[in-house]
């Protein structure tokens, strides 16, 4: 019985050792380069940052780090050279599938809702899209032909590998941490990855936008108290879907709430009277600057859009503008703006660039005024509006307008 033991313990080690010899002998190429900068740096093509493609120890320590290279990502480990070595290489094996094959094997529920979420399919923006073009002659396959595009919206759709390995695509690439898989929860990876595919979000989060008319753009309150957009944004429905298809983000019911965390609310501020017909960010919302011409104007021109008008809930709330034009594709088309009238132009939608507010006279007085008819008046006016037939609803009434305080 001893003996058979001491056979089976010796076959088992055997195993292991061929186990680990055949992982060695296939990621030892990978590896050698991999974690030696002199040798990236050597290699790379231009404009690249050799160090961004520097693998960690820690990460050959980790669990995924102790795969071969070529489980995952394919390639030659017995080429010779940069060339040879990275023929069939497939640099982000979760694309294509949502990551069923890479990820599934361990992470199969994340991997199967994912693929039918807003952060793999974009299809969110497409639905908006189709929307828009709608009443143009073959516009929803116009509308496929721009999100699908080489380096247009879909481009910038989130794989397992842009949020956890690396930075997006669209933001060159490189590892966010030597190759080690990040929860990616913190500000400093929110910073270089969801900033870059949301690209006015982000960087109005971070108080990085110049609107161009003097006006500071401050960085978000909970960004300078050292959030990142997953201390909001955490739930696994939100990242990475719930199995569900959505024709769009607010469909799904996933929203986050101010009093999900600013609970027992006081002050004259927090009152009933304000509570029951604002919204917070109608108060706390700063300068949003969006881009008036982004799909039709060199050079890109921004502005600040936020206005504020009658929600959908009967609360007067923050709406942001969408850029708009007659030649929003270039000049071929041109479209007849009674085309393009199926959907607002206005978003009841909350900036990213809350602000902490003093309840001082002169800050109430930008809405408790009698003459919301001055320059600078921070509500919706029928004249700010693209299509009145559909956005006139946005418009506050007069008898809802804040009066001037006594």
């Amino acid at each position: 019985m001893r003996r058979t033991g001491v056979i089976l313990t010796a076959l088992l080690l055997s195993v292991l050792i061929c186990g680990i010899y055949v992982q060695a002998a296939s990621t030892s190429a990978c590896v050698a380069c991999h974690t030696d900068a002199k040798a990236l740096e050597a290699a790379k093509s231009d404009g690249v940052v050799a160090t961004n493609y520097l693998v960690s120890e820690e990460f050959l320590k980790s669990v995924h780090g102790r795969r071969p290279c070529v489980s995952c990502h394919g390639g030659n480990p017995d080429g010779s050279g940069k060339i040879a070595a990275h023929q069939g290489l497939n640099s982000d094996p979760t694309d294509g599938d949502a990551g069923q094959a890479a990820c599934g094997k361990c992470h199969s529920k994340q991997t199967r809702n994912f693929e039918k979420s807003f952060h793999y399919t974009g299809v969110g923006i497409l639905n908006i899209l189709t929307t828009r073009l709608s009443k143009v002659e073959d516009g929803p396959q116009m509308a496929k032909d721009v999100f699908y595009s080489e380096d247009s919206c879909y481009d910038c759709h989130a794989t397992c590998g842009q949020c956890h390995v690396s930075e997006p695509t669209a933001n060159g690439g490189g590892f966010l941490a030597g190759h080690m898989f990040v929860s990616n929860t913190t500000q400093e990876h929110n910073d270089v990855t969801c900033a870059w595919c949301h690209d006015t979000i982000g960087p109005q989060f971070m108080g990085l936008h110049d609107i161009g008319d003097g006006q500071e753009v401050k960085p978000d309150i909970h960004y300078t108290r050292g959030m990142g957009c997953a201390d909001c944004h955490s739930t696994n429905a939100e990242m990475h879907g719930d199995g569900k298809v959505y024709e769009t983000i607010g469909a799904n019911g996933k929203a986050v709430a101010c009093v999900d965390c600013h609970t027992n609310l006081k002050g004259v501020a927090h009152m009933p009277k304000h509570m029951d017909t604002l919204t917070c960010e109608a108060c706390h919302a700063g300068i949003y600057g969006s881009c008036k011409n982004c799909h039709y104007g060199d050079p890109l021109e921004m502005v600040n859009t936020v206005k504020l008008g009658m929600g959908e809930d009967g609360k007067i709330d923050t709406f942001t503008s969408l850029p708009l034009g007659p030649n929003m594709y270039g000049d071929d088309p041109v479209f007849d703006m009674a085309e393009l009238e199926t959907k607002s132009t206005w978003v009841q939608d909350p900036p990213h660039t809350i602000q902490p507010v003093q309840g001082t006279k002169d800050f109430c007085a930008r809405c408790h005024t009698n003459d919301h008819s001055q320059a600078g008046d921070l509500f919706l006016k029928y004249e700010d509006l693209t299509f009145p037939g559909i956005e006139a609803k946005y418009l506050v009434p007069a008898e809802k307008m804040p009066k001037a305080l006594k």
